[in-house]
């Protein structure tokens, strides 16, 4: 009976191990980011921008269709209205100062029609029309910027997990060459051969990297977390990388000093359709002053009775039929010449934002290049001292293991090395970062 009890748990572990396995997703750098591009909500909101922006257009459209509305009018005269009117127009012989009071109709009434408005010409509807596509437009150039930072988000997030987990990796092969190296010293010295101070330092050495490895497992998880939440996923699943430092380091060389393009960068993109449509309300409130010719038809059937048998067969109902132009003719409106005024100032703000932005596409690729090339000279020179502090750890381990090394020197070698791939590792952080960041500059986001 205890065996099958056993049995049935290793089973359930056996299971729930298969059911965390089969629930974690595999990312590349590219995975990440087209996962990204489909569930980020900040994007998923910029998207929607240009769905609304497109039923706009819809909405600006129907002004210039015709415009069709029905109505029911039904009145009850509980008392119906009284008017007065000299007695002399029903009496002759009357005095002519005499008036008598009279009441014309009856106490039901009821209308149903319809009326057709269409707008035939109006220079402010055509300008606003082609504005509202111009619109769409804007929220796509807006959608592409915010891609183009979930991307650079998704990257340098992708670089920070790698790091951390490199980080780890670092520090829990230390912490297992120093308890290797602090079992054996302890053996030296139950046979007398090393000095208890030997063992003390070796131990808080060890306790010290023991205690970064944790705060380094710690931020590993942050780091996923934080690439999970700007890639629009649930920070709970479980996911794992399959890039890897190595991989895309490999994949960056030397970049030549690369030259701005400002319209590759799609914040530039959507200022020149801001001004574009600067413009176009310019002509809009320019086009107020034109006439505007409308276009009307309207039809109702109307039944009177004293009382409600509007649905009786016999109902006679009397028909109105109207058809008719409307002309508007603006003669003055200081609102608009205010409105046009102010739409001339903002096309200068955006001129004006235009050559500000400019400058600062420029300086960001200027920077980007000279920041780039600073960390690969960063990250060569770490790489070499990398190469030293190995030869002096495998030198210094040597030493000690023959007895001709101190537990200080021991010590200071392991130190050494840890701080030295540490470098090594952030310089390749920085360069991945910086090639991001150019990248970013030039528009290749």
């Amino acid at each position: 009976m205890k065996s099958r009890i056993i049995s049935i748990m290793c089973s359930g572990l056996l299971l729930i191990n298969f059911g965390t396995f089969a629930q974690e997703k595999s990312f590349s750098l590219a995975q990440a980011r087209e996962y990204a591009l489909n569930n980020n909500l900040e994007l998923k909101n910029a998207k929607l921008g240009v769905d609304y922006a497109k039923k706009q257009v819809l909405e600006t459209t129907g002004i210039g269709l015709p415009q069709i509305n029905g109505t029911i009018d039904y009145q009850n005269f509980i008392d119906i209205p009284t008017q007065l009117a000299p007695a002399n127009n029903f009496d002759p012989t009357a005095p002519e100062d005499l008036l008598i009071p009279f009441q014309f109709g009856l106490e039901q009434s009821l209308s149903a029609g319809f009326t057709v408005n269409q707008l035939i010409f109006d220079g402010t509807y055509l300008v606003g029309l082609k504005a509202s596509k111009v619109f769409v437009d804007l929220a796509r150039k807006q959608s592409n910027q915010t891609e183009a930072d979930i991307k650079q988000n998704v990257t340098k997030a992708y670089y920070a997990v790698l790091v951390t987990e490199e980080n780890k990796k670092l520090l829990a092969r230390n912490v297992e060459t120093l308890e290797k190296i602090h079992f054996e010293t302890n053996e030296l010295f139950k046979n007398g051969f090393v000095e208890s101070l030997d063992i003390d330092r070796l131990s808080l050495s060890l306790a010290n990297l023991k205690t970064q490895l944790t705060n380094m497992e710690d931020q590993v998880g942050v780091a996923h977390k934080l690439l999970k939440f700007h890639m629009g996923m649930d920070v709970s699943q479980e996911i794992s990388l399959t890039d890897s430092l190595s991989m895309l380091t490999g994949k960056l060389g030397e970049i030549p000093n690369s030259k701005a393009d400002v319209n590759n960068r799609p914040e530039y993109q959507a200022l020149m359709v801001q001004g574009e449509i600067s413009e176009l309300n310019i002509k809009r409130y320019t086009a107020s002053y034109l006439p505007s010719l409308g276009a009307f038809f309207t039809h109702s059937q109307n039944a009177f009775d004293r009382e409600f048998n509007f649905f009786d067969s016999e109902i006679e109902y009397f028909p109105t039929t109207i058809i008719g132009l409307k002309l508007t003719v603006p003669i003055f409106s200081l609102q608009n010449t205010g409105l046009r005024q102010q739409a001339k100032i903002d096309l200068q703000r955006v001129r004006n934002q235009q050559k500000n932005l400019e400058q600062l596409i420029n300086l960001e690729v200027s920077q980007a290049n000279t920041n780039y090339s600073n960390a690969m000279k960063q990250y060569r020179t770490q790489q070499d001292n990398l190469k030293k502090a190995e030869g002096i750890y495998k030198t210094t381990v040597i030493k000690y293991n023959e007895g001709v090394g101190s537990s200080l020197e021991m010590s200071n070698a392991q130190t050494e090395l840890l701080t030295t791939q540490t470098n090594y590792i952030n310089a390749l952080y920085d360069l991945l970062n910086a090639k991001t960041d150019l990248d970013k500059s030039l528009g290749n986001l």
